[in-house]
């Protein structure tokens, strides 16, 4: 008994077979794409991490205190800010974003200016209290009469900035003595000593790191400064 297929006209059984041939080469053509994208799918995660690498991040996770310098000595005011920054702890003094208001301001007052002072600096804060936050905008005012040699002008930024840093004056081994030049076991002091670090991790946390060297400087001339 003919089946139904062996029934059909040669042609008609021809073309069936052309078709059936068809339909089996794209369901194979269908099960090669699925097990290529199979195959993508399980081993491009494993080399995600090769191709984008994870940026380091920054340990750093405290205060930032922003500064515009306009005194014209751009150096020693970024000498001072690195002694600081070197110290350890949770704050650190940045450049002010531009179009951004700066934590803090430096100037230079008039030559013109007939004062005493080497440098002065509002703070937002109580220093006379005791070492505290500021919490607003400061402005460091440097007089040029006073900025001669190099050691000096280290001297003066980096006490005014230790102000801006919420540090009073003390009388110890310390860049914070009120007037200069400052002596200590003999050497001459124009950067943050161990004490001003030690007051500085208390005040906003952190911990002195092994980076921190007080600074090495020359004899300043014995003309006295009033910071």
């Amino acid at each position: 008994m003919a089946t139904r297929f062996e029934s059909l006209p040669r042609r008609r059984r021809r073309g069936a077979v052309v078709h059936l041939t068809a339909a089996l080469t794209t369901v194979a053509l269908a099960v090669v794409a699925l097990s290529t994208v199979m195959t993508y799918i399980h081993i491009r995660p494993a080399e995600l991490p090769a191709q984008i690498p994870t940026p380091p991040l920054d340990p750093f996770m405290g205060v930032s205190l922003s500064y515009r310098d306009d005194s014209g000595y751009e150096e020693d005011v970024q000498t001072a800010v690195a002694d600081w920054n070197s110290i350890g702890a949770r704050v650190r003094l940045v450049p002010a974003a531009e179009g951004r208001t700066a934590d803090i301001l430096i100037r230079t007052i008039s030559s013109r200016r007939r004062v005493d002072w080497a440098g002065r600096t509002w703070v937002s804060c109580d220093t006379a209290a005791g070492p505290c936050r500021p919490r607003g905008p400061q402005t460091v005012l440097l007089n040029p009469v006073h900025m001669r040699d190099r050691d000096r002008r280290l001297a003066i930024v980096a006490h005014e900035l230790g102000h801006a840093l919420g540090q009073p004056h003390r009388h110890d081994c310390s860049i914070m003595r009120p007037s200069g030049p400052i002596m200590c076991a003999g050497r001459t002091v124009c950067g943050p000593e161990l004490t001003d670090a030690l007051v500085l991790v208390r005040l906003w946390g952190g911990n002195i790191t092994a980076d921190f060297q007080p600074r090495a400087c020359d004899s300043i001339d014995g003309q006295e400064s009033d910071f």
